[in-house]
């Protein structure tokens, strides 16, 4: 049986689709499974948030401050999150396809089997974030920390085909440099 507090919580959270939360201060809120499609979260204080399973769809998070927020489990696709603060923040196994991040910072994230397929990391801060397994990365433009770069080159090289093998398409006219 629901709690009123339960009931509460669950029409609180359903009104705010579509709600102006422009530059509100909602630090350590738990929003988790919040309904906050199209939302306008711009410059919103969301810092150590619980936001899991939150739908943000088109959500406008602008400049927000998502310090150490979790955000695990959350359809964010089409949300604009470019220029926000996301040091510390739980983003394993995110779908972030769809997602404008340019300028945002990310140190120390949790990118954990997180999907970028298409995401435009161009001037992102991903530096000392943990990226393992991450999914159709593009780092172009991305700010690195050096340790990453040189972790990524050794894994590129030792990855390289051995001097003994011999290319399939060697000799082949699409191979020839024209």
């Amino acid at each position: 049986m629901k709690t009123i507090a339960d009931i509460l919580k669950e029409y609180y959270l359903k009104t705010l689709k579509g709600a102006d939360l422009r530059g509100v201060n909602i630090r350590g809120a738990n929003l988790e499974g919040a309904d906050l499609r199209g939302s306008d979260l711009g410059l919103a204080d969301l810092r150590g948030a619980n936001l899991e399973g939150a739908d943000l769809r088109k959500a406008n998070l602008w400049g927000a401050n998502l310090q150490g927020a979790d955000l695990r489990g959350v359809n964010i696709r089409g949300a604009d999150l470019g220029a926000s603060n996301m040091r510390y923040t739980n983003l394993k196994e995110v779908d972030l396809r769809g997602v404008h991040l340019e300028g945002a910072i990310l140190r120390k994230a949790n990118l954990r089997r997180a999907n970028l397929d298409g995401v435009n990391l161009k001037k992102v801060d991903l530096r000392w974030a943990i990226l393992d397994e991450v999914v159709n990365a593009n780092f172009d433009g991305a700010i690195l920390d050096t340790k990453l770069i040189k972790y990524m080159r050794k894994l590129i090289e030792s990855r390289k085909p051995k001097s003994s093998y011999k290319n399939p398409l060697e000799g082949n006219i699409l191979s020839k440099k024209r």
